[in-house]
């Protein structure tokens, strides 16, 4: 989902001097396994889905030119699960990790991270979820670029209304840190926004982008379209994960992140 018409502009991007990003697109990663289908995880919890709101420095002709800059990216990640039919308050019912290791902490210890999605007031994103479903089953290939030129009728405009709110949840509480692209050539160059609680869409809207298939006529969910974040580079200065929230507890001991609103 990309629009170019009504310019839409990302503002307070941490680390960034420049006063405006511009909107991009919007799209979405899943995985093989549904228990494992986002990039990123919190607190060593992955999501069915992941998705990117990208923007690039408004400086910048275009996003070619940005991506290319430092800090010339600035990414949104939502984690999107599975919602139920009455109502946007659930239960997380993720995820089985019994062929999986756990991840060692690194630059965000526990007593920080704070993350307790379980606090989360669930968002069911249903004109997404809707979208999704309506036009990712009638797409049946996905017709990719050759010799660098866009084949004919690659792409077709749906006029359809959706706000980027849309995909965000209730809770802008985020984690960010600078890091780079997850499709090549990888750039080095994304200041990377992380919201801590989820969006919900339906099975069904999973389901219509799991089968698309890709230029080889396979289904997305074959070989899924996510790359794990990466280790970092020995000797290579550490990526530092800082969050724009701060911990406490409200009597019952449970875990709480209110938004801190004088800091990272």
């Amino acid at each position: 989902m990309a629009d170019d018409r009504t310019p839409v502009k990302l503002g307070n991007v941490p680390y960034s001097r420049n006063a405006g990003f511009a909107f991009h697109e919007v799209h979405i990663h899943l995985g093989q396994w549904e228990s494992r289908g986002s990039e990123h995880s919190i607190d060593n919890q992955f999501y069915p889905m992941e998705a990117h709101m990208v923007f690039f420095d408004d400086r910048y002709e275009n996003i070619e030119e940005a991506q290319a800059h430092r800090g010339g990216l600035a990414v949104i990640a939502v984690m999107v699960e599975f919602s139920r039919s009455n109502g946007n308050i659930f239960k997380n019912p993720f995820f089985s990790r019994r062929q999986y290791p756990r991840l060692k902490r690194q630059a965000v210890w526990s007593r920080n991270s704070c993350a307790n999605t379980s606090v989360c007031r669930k968002k069911s994103a249903n004109r997404l979820s809707k979208l999704m479903e309506k036009y990712y089953t009638i797409i049946k290939s996905h017709r990719a670029e050759r010799n660098q030129e866009i084949i004919e009728n690659s792409y077709v405009e749906v006029k359809e209304k959706i706000s980027l709110s849309d995909v965000l949840p209730y809770d802008w509480s985020f984690y960010t840190y600078q890091g780079s692209l997850t499709t090549p050539p990888c750039y080095e160059t994304v200041q990377w926004i992380v919201l801590r609680c989820p969006i919900a869409v339906s099975r069904k809207a999973y389901k219509s982008l799991s089968t698309v298939s890709d230029i080889h006529g396979n289904s997305l969910k074959k070989f899924g379209i996510r790359r794990p974040l990466q280790r970092g580079i020995k000797n290579h200065p550490r990526v530092e994960v800082e969050r724009n929230f701060r911990c406490g507890s409200q009597g019952n001991r449970r875990n709480v992140c209110p938004i801190d609103p004088d800091g990272y």
